[in-house]
């Protein structure tokens, strides 16, 4: 029996698809608690549910254990590769097969085949970002990707603390509470350095549950990239390029680990500490090294975010603050100015759109865009002050910013 175990989590068997009513995109279905008594009913994400079931189906057999969190709201992280069976008893099967227990018809494999992924996209401009939308066909086609192939691909969790189901921005800061010397950087145009050949030999050195990912490769790659390279916009793209470091957060790590430094990523945001200034002086040499030994030279550190720093000084990590006791905590400015916008979100939108023109010149949209992306910080920063948000302005009012910042 497959098992997953987390303290935050109450176990739960499914036998088979249970019956289920679809409402507004959930889907209510009836479990038993595995050591409970009474049936429990469910109200999940129908597409996370349809993802459980077609795993179920393709993977396990009746009376398989899946966890399932107390707060339904997190369903979405619940699985993740240490669900495969210790000694890879998983057996792989053609994507054909995995498709089909996915979707059950609602997509034939023949439309994922053919689809054209450059007709299934729109661009967006924000701020100087381009973010790329795709088609309600191709984001089904890629959370299939992810659930079936991309989340099984390796990535150094030690290291790495972006994109990653349970890991957060404070797991990334806080191995560096005990040092005295930081050097932060980040990769000039991430997503734009990773291209479809990096990508390629990822996938291709990689154990997956599709069999014969050889055969459909260039395809998946067309799906997953746009001109060749890693679009912002695609869900799938944050899991890629974790994976796509492998090779360079492994290096780097274990150089870091001969040196008595401490390495840490967090996405394109990379953080090395130690207990003296000049133990890292050639900390920027050093990633270079790495990214052109590994990745080729596609990658370039952004001279303008790059700079090393020591205590006596605030020290001020991913936009969290390393206290004097060694604790992390988002900036106090930073969770003044969230409660600030909430405040006048909940009391006086027409202050707020006064705020958002007079800091920024921004409108309404544009502005609650910001600040959807503040409390979704939060949620990647300190999920314990994300609760007292929740308390103090309402739970309704926090996730519906957390929805939007996800769209």
């Amino acid at each position: 029996m497959l098992e997953t175990r987390s303290t935050l989590q109450t176990h739960f068997i499914l036998d088979k698809a249970p019956p289920f009513l679809s409402i507004k995109g959930y889907a209510i279905i009836f479990l038993h608690q595995r050591l409970g008594v009474a049936p429990v009913k469910c109200l999940v994400p129908r597409a996370f549910y349809q993802l459980t079931y077609a795993r179920s189906q393709a993977y396990a057999r009746p009376g398989v254990s899946y966890a399932l969190p107390t707060d339904y709201n997190q369903l979405r992280f619940t699985f993740n590769r240490q669900e495969i069976p210790a000694g890879g008893s998983m057996t792989p099967r053609p994507l054909r097969q995995l498709f089909d227990a996915m979707y059950h018809g609602k997509y034939r494999f023949e439309e994922f085949l053919e689809l054209r992924p450059q007709e299934h996209y729109n661009i967006v401009r924000w701020n100087s970002r381009t973010i790329y939308k795709p088609s309600k066909k191709l984001k089904a086609f890629h959370y299939f990707l992810n659930g079936f192939l991309l989340e099984y691909l390796p990535v150094n969790q030690s290291v790495s603390f972006a994109y990653r189901k349970g890991a957060t921005l404070q797991q990334a800061v806080a191995p560096h509470a005990r040092s005295r010397a930081f050097y932060q950087t980040d990769l000039q145009r991430f997503f734009d350095s990773i291209t479809s050949d990096l990508i390629r030999s990822t996938l291709e050195g990689a154990s997956t549950p599709a069999s014969d990912l050889p055969e459909h490769i260039d395809h998946i790659l067309d799906l997953l990239t746009i001109n060749g390279k890693l679009p912002i916009g695609y869900s799938t793209s944050p899991i890629l390029s974790n994976a796509c470091l492998l090779r360079f957060d492994e290096r780097l790590a274990a150089i870091s680990k001969d040196r008595q430094w401490i390495y840490t990523r967090y996405a394109d945001d990379i953080i090395i500490s130690a207990d003296d200034r000049k133990t890292i002086g050639d900390a920027k040499e050093l990633i270079e090294s790495c990214l052109a030994a590994e990745l080729g030279g596609n990658f370039a550190l952004n001279p303008s975010k790059s700079k090393l720093t020591t205590i006596g000084r605030k020290v001020k990590l991913l936009g969290l603050v390393i206290l004097p006791n060694g604790a992390v905590a988002i900036d106090r400015d930073i969770r003044n100015r969230i409660e600030t916008l909430l405040h006048f979100y909940i009391s006086d939108r027409s202050r707020l759109a006064k705020i958002f023109e007079e800091e920024r010149s921004e409108g309404m949209e544009e502005g609650l865009q910001r600040l959807s992306g503040l409390v979704s910080y939060t949620y990647a920063a300190d999920p314990l002050y994300l609760e007292k948000l929740r308390a103090k302005f309402g739970a309704t009012v926090i996730d519906s910013l957390l929805h939007r910042s996800a769209e």
